[in-house]
């Protein structure tokens, strides 16, 4: 994405997601963002032979604004799919 922390568009830099036996198919990440700014991202899916796919169709975008209470927020996607609205959510959700 266009964000540091998601890559500036280098896959190789980009924010890896993880998953395990308890949550999969669910992958998910945390990191920190500017708030305030807007962003643009895609997901994309390496290939263990070093190939990418990247989603379809036009950029993801988000502005994360400092209204959440504890500066966290959650945006659920789908690869290719469509994404909810960023929410702010509880740090206690997040381990």
């Amino acid at each position: 994405g266009s964000a540091d922390a998601l890559g500036s568009w280098d896959p190789k830099l980009g924010l890896p997601l993880a998953t395990s036996a308890e949550t999969f198919p669910q992958w998910s990440a945390s990191t920190r963002l500017p708030l305030g700014v807007p962003m643009e991202w895609k997901l994309v899916i390496s290939r263990a032979q070093g190939a990418l796919d990247w989603e379809r169709g036009e950029n993801r975008r988000a502005t994360l604004s400092p209204e959440s209470d504890d500066g966290m927020w959650r945006i659920r996607v789908d690869f290719n799919g469509p994404a909810a609205e960023p929410e702010p959510c509880k740090r206690s959700k997040f381990p």
